[in-house]
């Protein structure tokens, strides 16, 4: 407000005339202007004998001025929307009618310069001519026909809407980190701060050409750009290591006997110091609390069940700024269990399809512009912590203000009700960007697919994750997408059926985060979007989930492995206790920190131990594997010598309470309570555990050392990584499986 605004600059007055510019800037070297595009083409690794077809990426970067400018970097995030991420952005659907690339996504990084990037994904090499063809082409006929107001509309307000919500519990970091680009480069820490001015200087593009000027100069007519093109090279990864390894040869046949013998005497210091605990006196140097500090109570968020148009409703009570976070939760269990993976497909498809009343862009523009977001998802919870009540959900979520409540539940009824999955070219479309985004995940996320592929082993809750979002999915997905032009009646039949099943009155229980005062107009305009749901009887369905054990290798063209192993403590007899939160915090930061990181040279080791059972070992960027293995099984001899003063306890105890007493936002809180809610989580179950948090000991630790060994002696695993690797410990799997194609 006007007052806030008058202190910044009063701040800002005064600590600039008392500040030297000199003192306070970064003086980083500028990149100097290309004369011309430039052209680069690089390699990239695939597991031996890949495809390489579709899996090429090509990008077009341009430098666009200093980030500095806070209305020009404001103006950039606007135009990657409007020119590329939203579903009708022209240069999106020129790509896409052009059949390049399976994804296209634009992205803007505020570094000391500002880098504005386009990005096709599961393209071909003999696509760059016309990808930067089309590129420019299009935008030169944008440019001057002028952009869709409409469409930059929504985007500004979408972007206004999360500022001013500020929807994060780290709002001292936020702020910290929108502060430094102005700091170092302009030696004015308050100009990321300052939002409303730049702000307003964007929404003028709604009554100017501004942005079309800004993509004429930085983009059309900028030479200050780069075309890159990453090809696939199917055993890259081995030519890279044997190269490796000839040379660290050749390095040591250049050493003398002496100079050998210093390498190795230097390694053992090396491991020695590593090993070596601090002092006492070095740990007594660190600022910490006492136990006496943290409250022995619990957050606890008190829902009120409430009920509209006979619809059950849990309301959060808390003061949102006007905002009503929305949560509607439809029981997955009515489906048929091979219309799983097809709910899992949904939620790439709610919303982006064209609905009775709306296309899919006109869809998005009016999202954008009566609300602040609308996604869905799919949530497995477990009642009672046990495998076996498993309570899947789909979620439908949306967010925004009172004064557009009305519209923002009519357009959340027209998607639920009224999407059109018959269009088969824009199923085809939607379904091929799905799977490459999903492929991109399979590639860059090894340790949580591994881990999922892990529970699926023992676990129902596993094995439905890996329906929904495993290794399982991504096959489920890339066949269907492969054989799309010969299964689309049957994908659209399936994919109506699913809808028809999941959304329906009946099926339905919905949770609202905001103020008793707001809940009214919730309740007055969520009832209208009840009115227009189906009410049938509901049947669910029995599902045969039956895991197994398959000790797999996951080979793909990584450098580094994702080890992981585990079991469900619970199907061994265990129950979950507080106290288990505490040896995960020391065998995380404590043990496996030091033989995984550490010794072991991997970027992190930890466990997760939950109170439904499952309790993972896992390495992360690791470059060992049986190393590491081998370090899990000696977990028991650290547990059985485990020992700790009461300083030590204090600070594992400390670390344990520092992952479950986090800041909050209120829609968190609202999950949170909801979660609760479904796995029938009680004050005193948490006040329960709390204490035995805050009451655990050293002989507590031990005398988990029975149930980690039983664990370890299932012998359950999975690795994710280097197909040489994996070969090379062949023997520990029962089955090597390429990851990709």
């Amino acid at each position: 407000n006007a007052d806030v605004e008058k202190e910044l600059e009063f701040i800002d007055r005064e600590y600039l005339s008392k500040y030297e510019k000199s003192e306070a800037t970064v003086d980083l070297q500028l990149q100097q202007p290309f004369q011309s595009i430039k052209e680069a083409q690089v390699p990239y690794a695939l597991p031996e004998g890949s495809n390489t077809d579709d899996k090429t990426y090509l990008s077009l970067s341009f430098v666009a001025g200093e980030s500095t400018d806070p209305e020009l970097v404001m103006a950039f995030e606007v135009l990657t929307d409007a020119l590329v991420n939203h579903e009708s952005a022209p240069v999106r659907l020129a790509l896409q009618q052009a059949g390049i690339g399976k994804d296209i996504r634009a992205s803007f990084s505020n570094a000391r310069q500002n880098v504005f990037q386009i990005l096709v994904q599961n393209a071909n090499a003999s696509d760059k001519d016309r990808f930067k063809e089309i590129v420019f082409n299009t935008l030169t006929e944008e440019i001057n026909k002028g952009f869709d107001k409409t469409m930059l509309e929504g985007i500004i307000n979408r972007m206004e809407f999360s500022m001013r919500e500020g929807n994060t519990p780290q709002k001292g970091l936020m702020y910290a980190m929108s502060m430094y680009q102005g700091w170092f480069f302009a030696d004015n820490p308050w100009m990321g701060l300052e939002y409303e001015k730049p702000l307003a200087g964007v929404k003028s593009a709604l009554t100017t050409n501004v942005l079309e000027k800004l993509a004429e100069q930085y983009i059309l007519n900028n030479p200050h750009s780069l075309l890159m093109v990453m090809v696939p090279k199917p055993g890259l990864e081995n030519e890279i290591n044997a190269q490796v390894k000839k040379q660290l040869a050749d390095y040591k046949a250049t050493l003398s006997n002496e100079e050998l013998q210093q390498l190795v005497q230097d390694t053992k210091d090396l491991l020695q110091y590593q090993k070596t605990e601090d002092t006492p006196e070095q740990l007594a140097s660190i600022p910490m609390l006492e136990l006496s500090d943290i409250s022995p109570e619990i957050e606890w968020y008190e829902l009120q069940e409430k009920s509209i148009n006979d619809v059950p409703v849990m309301h959060l009570e808390e003061f949102t700024s006007k905002i009503l976070y929305t949560n509607m939760y439809f029981d997955l269990r009515v489906l048929p269990q091979d219309l799983i993976p097809y709910a899992k497909m949904l939620t790439a498809l709610m919303g982006k399809m064209d609905t009775e009343n709306y296309s899919y862009g006109d869809l998005e523009n009016a999202l954008n512009i009566h609300s602040g977001g609308f996604w869905t998802n799919i949530n497995a919870y477990l009642e009672d912590q046990v495998d076996d009540n498993l309570l899947p959900k789909f979620s439908v979520t949306v967010k925004g203000t009172d004064a557009k409540a009305d519209k923002m539940f009519e357009l959340v009824s027209e998607i639920i009700n009224h999407t059109s999955y018959s269009d088969k070219e824009r199923l085809k479309s939607m379904l091929t960007r799905h799977q490459s985004r999903v492929d991109a995940q399979v590639k860059n996320n090894g340790m949580q697919y591994a881990m999922t592929r892990l529970s699926s082993y023992y676990a129902k809750q596993g094995m439905f994750d890996e329906t929904t979002g495993g290794l399982d999915y991504y096959r489920f997905i890339t066949a269907l997408v492969n054989n799309f032009d010969a299964r689309a009646d049957e994908v659209i039949a399936k994919l109506e059926q699913t809808a028809d099943l999941l959304f329906n009155k009946n099926n339905l229980l919905a949770s609202v985060t905001c103020s008793s005062e707001d809940y009214k107009t919730f309740s007055e305009n969520f009832g209208v979007l009840l009115s227009d749901l189906p009410a049938t009887d509901v049947n669910y369905v029995e599902w045969s989930l039956i895991p197994a054990k398959q000790n797999e290798g996951l080979m793909s063209a990584s450098k580094v492995q994702y080890v992981i192993q585990g079991y469900d403590f619970k199907k061994l007899g265990y129950q979950w206790n507080g106290k288990m939160r505490v040896l995960n915090q020391i065998l995380s930061r404590d043990y496996l920190q030091t033989q995984v990181r550490v010794i072991g040279g991997a970027y992190g080791g930890f466990t997760r131990i939950s109170p439904s059972g499952n309790m993972h070992f896992a390495s992360y960027r690791d470059p060992n594997l049986s190393e590491t293995l081998q370090a899990y099984q000696s977990t028991m001899d650290f547990l059985d010598a485990f020992e700790a003063d009461e300083n030590s306890m204090t600070r594992f105890i400390i670390g344990t309470i520092a992952g479950l007493d986090r800041p909050t936002t209120p829609s968190q809180r609202g999950n949170i309570a909801m979660q609760r809610y479904f796995e029938k989580v009680t004050p005193q179950a948490l006040k329960d555990e709390r204490t035995a948090i805050l009451s655990t000991q050293s002989e507590d630790i031990r005398q988990m050392k029975k149930m980690v060994s039983d664990i370890l002696a299932q012998d359950a695993l999975c690795v994710y990584g280097s197909e040489e690797k994996i070969k090379q410990n062949s023997q520990i799997f029962t089955s090597l499986v390429n990851v990709t194609e």
